[in-house]
């Protein structure tokens, strides 16, 4: 399945990884982001929950695409949570690109 658009995995090509002192926690059951630098929490929904752990765990984008597909989200809308996502967390500092 093609399910990223050419120039989004073009622009993560190199991967993502999550930034030293950044980790996934859950506080009373809410996912969030703790970056130790910065000392800030990010609070998570549910669907970003998802994406940062799947990502932890290594899968691809596409990947990750089509199982929010397969958990009821349109194409569109798995493809703009999953870019929306990506790019808060860049901006944010919580993931860096990874060369390997």
């Amino acid at each position: 399945m093609n399910f990223i658009a050419p120039s989004f995995s073009q622009r993560w090509s190199c991967g993502l990884r999550p930034a030293v002192g950044t980790c996934f926690a859950l506080i009373d059951r809410l996912p969030v982001l703790f970056n130790e630098d910065a000392q800030k929490l990010f609070e998570l929904n549910d669907i970003a929950a998802f994406i940062w752990c799947s990502l932890h765990e290594g899968a691809a984008l596409e990947d990750i695409g089509a199982q929010l597909m397969d958990r009821g989200l349109s194409t569109a809308d798995a493809r703009a949570s999953l870019s929306e996502a990506l790019d808060q967390w860049v901006r944010a500092g919580l993931l860096v690109p990874q060369y390997d």
